[in-house]
């Protein structure tokens, strides 16, 4: 099974049971060109991207599946929580980008699609993240 096929799936079973699904790259030196392919994939499937937390919220309010690419070297706080929060149907996060306080919107997970694109070292400083996705895959 191709790349594209492999996500195509993985999309398909996460959205179907209301999940956030997970797309490990396994090798740090393969990550840029993975990451590419990755993102071809997702957009193909009907996927916008998400740069941040805010643009998550704005997203999954208007129930558009996304993908979330992590740059740093582990898992946003905001990102986590937001996931934590996404079978609930109800996300309430600060917002700490223009300071306006708390930003609370409620969706359906059964009609929402996230999907979080981590290398193996960003999963692993996130510690808690494996007890809130769904199905994974591994590139």
């Amino acid at each position: 099974m191709d790349l594209t096929e492999k996500i195509r799936k993985l999309t398909e079973v996460s959205s179907g049971l209301g999940e956030v699904g997970l797309v490990i790259i396994e090798k740090e030196k393969n990550r840029q060109a993975l990451a590419k392919k990755l993102v071809t994939a997702l957009n193909q499937a009907g996927y916008g991207r998400s740069m941040d937390y805010l643009e998550s919220l704005n997203l999954l309010e208007k129930s558009q599946p996304f993908y979330y690419l992590e740059e740093s070297g582990s898992l946003n706080d905001l990102m986590l929580e937001l996931i934590a929060e996404f079978k609930t149907g109800i996300v309430s996060l600060m917002d700490r980008k223009h300071k306006t306080g708390l930003r609370t919107i409620r969706f359906n997970p059964n009609k929402n699609s996230i999907i979080l694109v981590l290398t193996r070292e960003q999963i692993e400083s996130s510690v808690q993240l494996f007890e809130y996705v769904g199905p994974k895959e591994a590139f």
